[in-house]
């Protein structure tokens, strides 16, 4: 164990994905929830800063039968993620966990992965799931995990909340304890769901996806119920026609889920905010009325202006003021005459 500040890092011996031998030092951050598995989990920051996930068996296991199964857990584990390094060298789903190392055969078996080191499908993170596109996302990125798994012929086999991780706008699908190859019979099952005994079959996953799903957006625990019960949720679940068939053979692939999934329109929000509201908008505005508008005073159209006294015509002045003064003067020359004629005849 070394130190590095006031962190310790302990070392670990381990294969990467394709089996080369190597070392990783890592320092323990704290446990994680596990509930539907026997394993110990741990959340780890590497040397490089990288947070990831250690997976390691139990300690105080009680009987052969519940060591035996812890072992059968983590080995499906590390066979599951080995299988997905191996298929997908590049181009990794970013909705499934990658694989960093493993070790089976050492005192402390381990097996190291990076996954989203977000929310873990717990009660705060179903409440905050309201948007429109978070139920979306969840989705899609659900049977995105699906398409990619059964594409390499891997059945999860215990799909839930639980074996979820969700941080922001990123979308895992972990949990692979419970895993096996298509049309095995499973060596482990998850204690709390009662499968009988038969091969693995990607349709199971299918229908606990739907179910899983239907928990986040509604809230609603339907685990326990029978799958007989569960036709009537494709009504409630645009896009999700057929996933809880009683009969597996009846059901869609993950492949044509997404397909419709991408065609249909975005789910409405459960909650109506806008009618939820209405009725106290109403009362509001029964208590607060708002003021009517008083309308502006109504102006007295303007006084036109008063038109101009009409021009006068020229020919009119010479009418009345040339024409008398013409007479007078013909009169006056005419009296002027008379006077020197009559001066004359006295003379």
């Amino acid at each position: 164990m070394t130190t590095n500040g006031t962190s310790e890092y302990a070392e670990f011996q381990g294969f990467n994905p394709l089996g080369e031998l190597g070392t990783w030092r890592l320092r323990e951050l704290g446990p994680r929830p596990n509930p539907d598995s026997l394993l110990r989990v741990d959340l780890v920051e590497l040397a490089d800063h990288r947070r990831a996930e250690r997976k390691r068996l139990p300690v105080g296991v009680h009987g052969e039968a519940d060591w035996a199964l812890a072992e059968a857990q983590l080995d499906n584990e590390i066979r599951a993620l080995v299988r997905l390094a191996t298929r997908y060298p590049n181009d990794y789903p970013a909705e499934l966990p990658r694989l960093i190392a493993y070790n089976f055969d050492v005192s402390d078996p381990f097996v190291l992965m990076e996954v989203v080191t977000g929310d873990n499908g717990d009660e705060a993170h179903r409440m905050r799931t309201l948007l429109t596109q978070d139920r979306r996302r969840f989705q899609l990125g659900m049977y995105r995990a699906l398409a990619a798994l059964h594409a390499v012929d891997l059945v999860h086999g215990a799909i839930r909340l639980s074996s979820i991780r969700w941080a922001d706008d990123r979308f895992q699908l972990v949990g692979f304890e419970h895993s096996s190859g298509r049309g095995e019979v499973p060596r482990s099952r998850p204690v709390t769901v009662g499968y009988r005994e038969r091969q693995a079959d990607p349709a199971d996953d299918v229908r606990d996806a739907g179910r899983a799903v239907h928990e986040m957006i509604t809230g609603a625990r339907r685990r326990n119920r029978p799958p007989t019960q569960d036709g009537p949720l494709d009504d409630v679940l645009p896009g999700l026609d057929g996933v809880f068939e009683p009969d597996p053979a009846r059901r869609p692939t993950a492949v044509v889920v997404l397909a419709a999934l991408n065609s249909t329109a975005p789910l409405p929000d459960p909650l109506d905010v806008d009618e939820a509201l209405r009725a106290g908008w109403d009362q509001f505005d029964r208590e607060h009325p708002r003021p009517q508008p008083v309308p502006p005073p109504r102006a007295d159209p303007p006084t036109p202006p008063s038109a101009p006294p009409p021009p006068v015509a020229r020919h009119g002045l010479r009418r009345r003021f040339l024409l008398p003064a013409l007479i007078g003067a013909v009169v006056l020359g005419a009296a002027v005459v008379v006077g020197v004629l009559s001066w004359m005849e006295v003379l």
